[in-house]
């Protein structure tokens, strides 16, 4: 509706100026139906009698003056305001020929015993046709308010129980007005925000202990949305003013959440006993190994038949942990076993089958990475009996998420070095590498060979500090000593897994002599030798590249197989290259691989690297087919770098 602000703002041809510099504020919202043009009492020699007044509430009042009021006009001018307040008028605007005049103190001080703002003006034709303006403007403001309530109407599920219910409305009403809104309550915390960032000012309004800044907001409004056990309120924080439609409007979509609320309590009452049988049996399952495969087939559906299973935890607070945990039961309910944490109030807890684990574990990223507060860490696959021990390992990998890309961290090595047989690793790694280790420049080769290995040349030359044309150099010496193509794929996985080796190895006190020619094991020895804790790593580090829609793996892998090289990637997969690139770093991405950052000497290199990348699509999928060098004795070819 339009107010006497948006009046003073947009028509300044009208020129009005409040007769009070505290008028703005105190009264700038007040609603205008119609302007009035009352019959001058200095004119008439008369009192402005009732029947000169606006005909409704909302009416400005518009007198004429040819001169500036003394005391008469000034005592006529109190009885007009007393007359205006009590028909409920929009406020009282003076004209005077030219410039607009200024009013006594005593009308001054009448209008504000009476509640009524004063204007002046110094307009005179502009008036005219200002009537037909101001209907413009409220057939406009009652479309505009029509479509918002149709809109909200449209936002009510066919399903009120729906779990989405009240976030799908907040979405609808932060976007309608351009605004943080929160639904929460002291005792709950802060049940659902939009933004969903710490950033939103909501969030303190329904919850004083929540993370947020209401001040950096101009505007607030907190409405009661429901009674009972706790007090549910909708907060609401703003840049702008918000005018009467915009309250109205907020006040309609509290009663819907005050409707949903009411459904999700009866629900809730008949739910309670499922989230008390999951935590019996999630205590079971931790506490009972004996017993454990007795209480999924009895207490946990989710867990029905399965042999293993994986353990997740994630932190949210103290705050959101209820929110979580609805969030896992409605989401993931039926696909795992959802409680929360027997030992931390802020920790929920997510058991999931094999069956179910990319699908789950998906769904879980993805809310760990829209509410940038959670945390999670995650076990590998144990068996059901062994629930202990992944409980355990996740919450060890819990403590590391916070140093993690991502915040999420897991119970397996992100590298494959670690786990390869020590002796056999140490054989493997050093006869590929013998010529480089025995030459007296070897730290600096080595150092070169990772960076030139893991990275183009740009930002390998960055990484060590020295120009491209050095780099190239080195490059070419190294691959020459050891009868490498360092362009190949295949050759770049096998020097990083051996120098990956290596480092994991240079704290031993005293490492295995290097092997003869007929002594080294060959790659397909060497992960043989632990086929199920290799096999284990790698499927866990490309499973995140399998749940998603799109062929990352065979992307990935086909990248391998042709040298890295995006042009013949895209060729073989008859795709653009823009494809190629954002399929390889997505993919890069998922598997833990910090595709922007640089790489760091090998000392201080811990993560996924090329080399993890592709010995775990060998191990998993065959491809690409690895060619193992160690035991060739042509050491000398050139190298193309």
């Amino acid at each position: 509706m339009l107010t006497l602000n948006h009046l003073v703002e947009t028509r300044p041809d009208l020129r009005l100026r409040w007769a009070h510099p505290t008028h703005p504020g105190a009264y700038g919202d007040t609603p205008v139906s119609e302007v009035t043009a009352v019959v001058p009492a200095r004119q008439t020699g008369q009192d402005i009698t009732s029947q000169h007044l606006p005909a409704s509430g909302g009416g400005l009042a518009l007198v004429t003056w040819t001169h500036l009021p003394g005391a008469g006009g000034d005592r006529r001018l109190c009885d007009l305001i007393t007359d205006l307040r009590l028909h409920n008028a929009a406020g009282l605007v003076l004209r005077t020929p030219g410039e607009p005049g200024v009013i006594s103190s005593r009308v001054r001080a009448q209008a504000d015993a009476s509640k009524l703002p004063v204007l002046v003006t110094g307009a005179d034709a502009e008036w005219v046709g200002v009537n037909h303006f101001i209907q413009q403007q409220r057939a406009a403001v009652a479309e505009r308010h029509a479509e918002r309530l149709e809109n909200l109407l449209l936002r009510v599920p066919v399903r009120t129980d729906h779990p989405a219910a009240a976030g799908d409305m907040l979405t609808w009403l932060s976007s309608a007005l351009d605004v943080d809104v929160a639904l929460g309550s002291r005792e709950r915390g802060v049940v659902t925000a939009v933004p969903a960032d710490r950033d939103n000012g909501a969030r303190r309004l329904v919850c004083p202990d929540a993370p947020g800044d209401a001040a950096s907001f101009a505007h607030t409004r907190v409405i009661r949305v429901f009674d009972g056990g706790d007090s549910l309120v909708l907060g609401v924080a703003s840049h702008r003013p918000l005018d009467r439609a915009d309250v109205r409007l907020i006040r309609h979509a509290a009663t819907f959440l005050g409707f949903f609320e009411q459904i999700r309590r009866d629900r809730g009452a008949a739910s309670v006993e499922p989230r008390r049988v999951n935590t019996a049996a999630l205590h079971v399952l931790l506490a009972d190994p004996a017993h454990a495969h007795r209480a999924a087939r009895t207490l946990a559906p989710a867990l029905a038949d399965a042999t293993q299973a994986r353990v997740r935890i994630i932190d949210s607070g103290r705050d959101d942990r209820e929110r979580t945990v609805r969030w896992c039961e409605e989401n993931l309910g039926g696909r795992a076993l959802v409680a929360p944490s027997p030992d931390e109030p802020t920790q929920t807890v997510v058991v999931t089958p094999d069956r179910n684990d990319g699908r789950v574990g998906a769904d879980l990223l993805a809310l760990v990475k829209d509410r940038d507060w959670l945390v999670m860490g995650e076990s590998r696959s144990h068996s059901v009996e062994a629930a202990g021990r992944a409980y355990a390992e996740a919450a060890q990998a819990l403590r590391d998420a916070l140093r993690v890309p991502g915040r999420v961290s897991t119970g397996v090595p992100p590298k494959v070095a670690p786990l390869l047989a020590y002796a056999s690793a140490h054989a493997w790694a050093t006869h590929l590498l013998a010529p480089v280790l025995s030459d007296p420049g070897r730290q600096q080769l080595l150092d070169t060979l990772y960076a030139g290995c893991s990275a183009k040349p740009a930002e390998a030359s960055r990484s060590i500090g020295v120009h491209r044309n050095t780099l190239r150099q080195r490059l070419l010496r190294a691959g020459r000593m050891l009868g490498l193509d360092l362009d190949s794929g295949n050759d770049r996985i096998l020097v990083l897994l051996a120098l990956d080796i290596l480092s994991t190895l240079v704290h031993t006190p005293s490492p295995p002599p290097v092997p003869s020619s007929d002594a080294a094991p060959t790659l397909d020895d060497l992960l043989a030798e632990e086929p199920e804790r290799v096999k284990s790593w790698a499927a866990h580090t490309l499973n995140p590249l399998r749940t998603t829609q799109r062929c990352l793996t065979n992307t990935l892998c086909v990248w391998l197989e042709q040298d890295l090289s995006v042009r013949r990637t895209a060729q073989a997969l008859g795709v653009s290259e823009a494809t190629v690139r954002h399929h390889v770093r997505d993919a890069l991405t998922l598997a833990g691989m910090d595709a922007d950052r640089n790489p760091a000497p090998r000392s201080g290199r811990h993560g996924t690297n090329l080399a993890d990348l592709g010995i775990a699509a060998y191990v998993l999928l065959g491809r690409p087919r690895l060619r193992d060098r160690a035991a060739l004795p042509n050491r000398g070819e050139p190298t193309r770098v």
